[in-house]
C-alpha cells in the first residue's frame, strides 16, 4: 500500500517577507524605546542598538531556482497566516528574550531590539529582491509550511 502524500499548504513568499519585516521593525523600535523609558540613557541605547544591527545574514539571498510547480491540489494560507508562520522561531524567540531582558537589563533589551531591527532590514531586502525577480520572470513564489519548506512557483 502506497503512503498517501498530502497536498502542500502554501503561503506567498513576498507577502511573508514584507509582513515579517514590518513586524520586526515595529518590535525592534518598541523594545529600543521601551529600554530608554526603563532608564537606559539615549546614547548607550543607540550604541547598543547599533551593536545589535551589526548582525549579518548567515544564508545570504535565497535563490528559489529549484522551485517546484504548484500542484493543482495545493491549499493556500491567508496572507496573515503566512506572516505569522514566518515569525516562528526567530522573531518570537528574540522578542521573548527582549521582554525578559526588559525586566532585568534595559541594555540587553536595546541590543535585542537592534537584532530585531537588523532582521527587519534583512527581510525587507529579501522582499525587494524577490519582488524584482517575480516581476522580471512574471512568476509568483510560494513557500510550504514546515521546518524545511519547499519553494513552489506559478506563472502570474
Amino acid at each position: 500500500m502506497a503512503a498517501r502524500v498530502e497536498a502542500p499548504t502554501l503561503s506567498c513568499a513576498s507577502v511573508r517577507a514584507v509582513g515579517v519585516a514590518a513586524i520586526r521593525l515595529a518590535l525592534g523600535i518598541g523594545f529600543v524605546v521601551t529600554s530608554i523609558l526603563r532608564g537606559l540613557d539615549g546614547g548607550p541605547a543607540l550604541v547598543l542598538t547599533l551593536i545589535g544591527l551589526g548582525q549579518r545574514s548567515r544564508t545570504g539571498a535565497a535563490d528559489p531556482g529549484g522551485a517546484l510547480p504548484v500542484p493543482a491540489e495545493a491549499r493556500f494560507d491567508a496572507g496573515w497566516v503566512g506572516i505569522l508562520l514566518a515569525c516562528i522561531p526567530s522573531t518570537v524567540g528574540v522578542s521573548a528574550m527582549a521582554v525578559f531582558a526588559l525586566v532585568f537589563s534595559p541594555a540587553l533589551c536595546a541590543v535585542l531590539g537592534g537584532v530585531l531591527l537588523a532582521l527587519a532590514v534583512l527581510a525587507a531586502v529579501f522582499w525587494a529582491q524577490l519582488e524584482a525577480r517575480e516581476r522580471r520572470e512574471d512568476r509568483r513564489y510560494w513557500v510550504e509550511r514546515g521546518p524545511r519548506p519547499r519553494v513552489y512557483v506559478v506563472p502570474r
